[in-house]
């Protein structure tokens, strides 16, 4: 078949793919956005999850001295999120965040 007017037909085809990519791309970005945000988040909340941990696991220890978990407390407040409270006893422990996020476990004697 002979087209008699084809001089803009490929401008056409231009246009209309780069309004389609556009489509396209609108429909992504939002939720690529979101996707990366939550995982910061639970990035961040790991991170916690991993300080608390430590921080349980050296305070519990039958040789721990207090100078060194006030030194790993300091230490974890340069790297992640300041530590604002933390404290353990027989039964439970529990850390605060300065991002208002906080933690708690309940010790149990594992045989």
């Amino acid at each position: 078949m002979k087209c008699v007017n084809n001089r803009g037909f490929s401008a056409t085809e231009a246009l209309v793919g780069f309004l389609l990519m556009s489509v396209m791309l609108m429909l992504y970005i939002p939720g690529f956005q979101s996707e990366v945000l939550r995982l910061s988040r639970l990035q961040a909340e790991m991170h916690q999850w991993r300080v608390f941990y430590d921080l349980v696991k050296l305070k519990l220890a039958k040789d721990s001295q207090g100078e060194t978990l006030r030194n790993r407390i300091a230490l974890y407040n340069v790297q992640y999120d300041a530590i604002t409270e933390f404290d353990c006893d027989e039964s439970q422990c529990w850390i605060s965040f300065e991002n208002g996020a906080t933690h708690h476990v309940l010790l149990e004697a594992i045989e």
